[in-house]
């Protein structure tokens, strides 16, 4: 966002260009910034399936779209997946039907949030989004995760 601002805020500068080639030049940063971002949740994909092996029991909690990512990576090896949703938005049912349509042959358990410790019973893994990173590398996911971690950690 801070790069878009920067160039946004540079625009006044550029007082001999159009505002065609002004707003062309904002959608190009944006562009950039869009791709950058699919290639970390790509990458981020990698990395996490290699982490998933056949038999594993995964949890994940609510949806963003480098989860989704890493769970279809991993859809070779044969592991079931629960999933983990609460209110308002749930977001968990966008993941479930998303996964069913692109791995029809994955185990697949949706679980409310006042599940969860039924459901930790069998879990192994559990792959958790984030929103957001910090500068000082801390995470910030949607609410419920932190209460996902501890309860998984506790288990």
């Amino acid at each position: 966002m801070r790069s878009v601002k920067q160039v946004v805020a540079k625009l006044p500068d550029d007082a001999d260009k159009t505002d065609a080639e002004k707003k062309a030049k904002v959608l190009d940063r944006i562009d950039d910034i869009s791709s950058r971002l699919l290639l970390a949740a790509q990458q981020i994909a990698r990395i996490g399936a290699k982490r998933i092996s056949d038999g594993d029991v995964v949890l994940t909690f609510g949806y963003t779209y480098a989860v989704e990512l890493l769970l279809r990576e991993a859809a070779s090896c044969s592991y079931r997946l629960v999933i983990v949703d609460a209110r308002p938005l749930h977001e968990g049912r966008h993941l479930m039907k998303a996964l069913n349509a692109a791995c029809p042959n994955l185990s697949i358990t949706f679980v409310c949030f006042t599940g969860l410790s039924y459901a930790l019973g069998d879990v192994n893994k559990v792959v958790l989004g984030a929103d957001a990173l910090m500068s000082n590398g801390a995470a910030i996911g949607r609410a419920g995760t932190a209460a996902v971690a501890t309860a998984a950690r506790a288990r």
